[in-house]
């Protein structure tokens, strides 16, 4: 993803932009006075030590640096006919509770993120929602639940042929000219220093 976003952002005119692949925990500066004006965190922000990686992120930005905290949820926690119908459908095949990769079972966050980032160095927070529908084929379907630690091929062990056949006839018959919509919400909160 960093490589296909490094394409993207080659051609942006007037920006510098850095991408760094590491985990943020394990993050150091790639100079002694280098200060990231921004900082992204999506949906790993769940499997973070929270407030580690925003006390590492207060000495390593500028003073007037923000830190926007985003996701969007995923098919997993999407509410429609065809995705509740799906994940029963994984948990037939996997086991009731949500699965976090092989062996684990997935924590629900016990405190809101806008309460984490308030008591970070970013205590100033804004909040905003962007309504988006995604649409999805049955094939970026599978592909997508492939990919998480929810729905992983290891996940299904002996029946992963009978859950991607089950799956494909299910999402068919909730196809609309082999269209599927996710009406789906992005959350950010923008955290910046007082």
């Amino acid at each position: 993803m960093l490589a296909e976003a490094d394409k993207t952002l080659a051609g942006m005119p007037n920006t510098t932009i850095r991408l760094h692949n590491k985990p943020a925990a394990v993050f150091v500066p790639p100079y002694a006075d280098w200060a990231a004006d921004m900082v992204t965190i999506c949906r790993a922000f769940h499997w973070m030590d929270q407030p580690a990686v925003l006390s590492l992120l207060d000495g390593c930005t500028a003073k007037d640096a923000t830190v926007v905290v985003m996701g969007d949820g995923s098919l997993w926690t999407a509410r429609s006919a065809w995705t509740d119908a799906l994940r029963t459908l994984i948990q037939e095949c996997t086991g009731s509770e949500r699965r976090a990769g092989k062996d684990k079972i997935y924590a629900v966050h016990d405190r809101p993120y806008r309460e984490i980032l308030a008591e970070s160095a970013f205590t100033e927070v804004e909040e905003h929602t962007i309504l988006v529908a995604r649409h999805w084929t049955v094939q970026t379907v599978i592909g997508y639940l492939y990919s998480t630690s929810f729905a992983s091929r290891p996940l299904f062990g002996n029946r992963l042929n009978e859950f991607e056949e089950r799956a494909r006839a299910l999402l068919g018959e909730h196809t609309d000219a082999g269209v599927l919509i996710d009406h789906a919400r992005f959350d950010l909160l923008i955290g910046r220093r007082p």
